[in-house]
């Protein structure tokens, strides 16, 4: 039961996220102030099929087939926020809000990456989450979702470091409603030098992979092989 529960919640679902953000002095990436998750569900894989046998027949059979990954869930939502000048006590010297910010949304598995350190994920990066979370293995595993073929990503800045065009190696991008495509929804796998950091560009009212205009769609990986649910902390930057 309890995998079961894991597989329903975690393991390729897509969630609805509102965020609201209160960037900090630094502008630095900061935790939501509110994630309001609004539905999660998951693909189901084709039924039962069948072929009759006849002795002395050779028979040609193409066969295409859909399986749901056990190693990938997905996040989507909207983003709304500010940038304040304020106290220690959360006094408000001036405030600067939109609802309709630009900037980053983050997850890692790590409660409080180092942003200063922050850089493009690299090989290292890589074989520790493979071997983390299992995901050497099946045509959904991590070097086949995170290559430097599998997608591009524009220029963005995380905490004043700034990354340029396709800069990062390890980067994908996930499909919006007609599909796979290679302008949008850019996914960049970052590290803080000893934190994976998986990162999404916000891109306000985008075309989503189901039809609807969310701000920010993030893949992230997920370790199908224990019953342990995989919990994910989630930053913004606001630009």
């Amino acid at each position: 039961m309890k995998n079961l529960e894991k597989r329903l919640l975690l393991v390729a679902v897509m969630v609805l996220l509102t965020v609201m953000i209160v960037n900090n002095a630094l502008g630095q990436p900061v935790a939501p102030g509110t994630q309001t998750p609004t539905s999660s569900n998951r693909g189901t894989a084709a039924g039962d099929a069948s072929l009759t046998a006849e002795g002395g027949n050779v028979t040609n059979v193409d066969i295409t087939s859909t399986g749901i990954t056990g190693k990938w869930a997905g996040f989507y939502g909207d983003v709304t926020g500010s940038i304040s000048l304020e106290d220690g006590s959360s006094n408000n010297f001036y405030n600067w809000s939109s609802a309709s910010p630009s900037g980053e949304v983050y997850a890692s598995l790590a409660q409080s990456p180092s942003w200063g350190s922050i850089a493009c994920g690299d090989s290292t990066t890589v074989a520790n989450q493979v071997a983390a979370l299992n995901l050497s293995l099946g045509m959904d595993n991590f070097t086949k979702t995170f290559c430097e073929t599998c997608g591009n990503h524009s220029a963005f800045v995380v905490g004043g470091t700034s990354f340029s065009d396709d800069e990062c190696t390890y980067r994908t991008n996930v499909f919006n409603q007609t599909g796979t495509q290679d302008t949008n929804w850019d996914q960049i796998l970052l590290t803080d030098g000893t934190n994976a950091v998986y990162s999404t560009i916000i891109q306000q009212d985008n075309n989503g992979f189901d039809g609807s205009t969310p701000d920010f769609q993030l893949l992230v990986p997920e370790n199908a092989s224990t019953s342990v649910l995989t919990t994910y902390y989630f930053f913004v930057e606001l630009a």
